[in-house]
């Protein structure tokens, strides 16, 4: 129950889903889907097929020395190997997370480790927004910013009953709301291009808000990248993780109860030196 425990407050603290769901787009949905996916940051469409990277959260280590189960730990993270089957779409691609600096055992443990490090390769390798929203319904409406695509589940059977996506009139996204039983999702971004980024767009900040009823948790991510060859990779997210309760009396507005500050750090890229693959497929 410790470990399942420590799993649960390490991954509320840096995880938050990118993106939500997964066709029935209508035609402008799918222009300007198409535009953001073209504008946006992909090394896959720039040669990467293999890359190895190390990645360490804040805090770990430490939290796993004080369940007192493990031994004396040093260095807990992650390696992690991806690598490209083929030519660059979404589906086409393998990966494996290993748990470096635990003693052998503990599968459930680190199979919940794993999964935090598994849905943030997105911040690594972005996932296309086409595959994101592919099993919506999408409606397009213009503003006087942009656009917005309302994206709907027509068979009621996901987690995710809407989306809505804002797009400013570069086509850069600049907002996004998800809605579901458990409450409503809105998260903000800016973004910008960089010389490595072959002046394609890249996240600089995220910030989450997620309600549910009286209680608000925001989540502001915090991008740095460094250059590996010809890519660009993050180097560091700083996660900001606030708590908020909603006066019912008094002042109007939120009380902060907690905030946290967790650092993800990446580091050791291998690019296209065939060690992922090796990895993966024993080839």
């Amino acid at each position: 129950m410790k470990q399942r425990g420590l799993i649960m407050t390490l991954a509320f603290l840096i995880l938050f889903p990118f993106f939500l769901g997964n066709s029935y787009a209508d035609m402008r949905s799918e222009e300007v889907i198409k535009r953001y996916d073209i504008g946006y940051y992909h090394p896959e469409r720039y040669g990467l097929r293999d890359l190895t990277f190390d990645v360490r959260i804040q805090g770990l280590t430490d939290k796993l020395n004080q369940q007192m189960i493990f031994g004396k730990l040093s260095d807990v993270h992650f390696k992690v190997y991806w690598m490209m089957r083929g030519e660059a779409t979404e589906q086409n691609f393998k990966y494996k997370i290993m748990v470096i600096g635990m003693p052998k055992g503990f599968k459930e443990m680190k199979k919940g480790l794993k999964q935090m490090v598994a849905t943030r390769l997105d911040y690594v390798i972005p996932q296309m927004l086409i595959e994101s929203i592919k099993e919506y319904s999408t409606e397009y409406s213009k503003n006087r910013y942009g656009g917005i695509i309302t994206c709907s589940d027509r068979t009621h059977k996901k987690a995710t009953d809407k989306m809505e996506i804002f797009f400013d009139r570069k086509g850069r996204m600049t907002r996004y709301a998800t809605y579901s039983p458990a409450g409503r999702t809105d998260t903000t971004m800016s973004m910008s291009a960089k010389a490595w980024s072959k002046n394609k767009w890249t996240v600089d900040r995220l910030t989450v808000k997620k309600h549910q009823g009286i209680q608000t948790t925001e989540m502001d991510y915090i991008f740095k990248y460094e250059k590996v060859g010809m890519y660009g990779f993050p180097k560091t997210i700083t996660v900001i993780t606030k708590h908020m309760l909603s006066r019912t009396t008094g002042p109007k507005g939120a009380r902060l109860m907690q905030e946290i500050s967790t650092d993800l750090s990446f580091s050791g890229y291998l690019v296209n030196q065939g060690i992922a693959k090796s990895v993966i497929i024993g080839k």
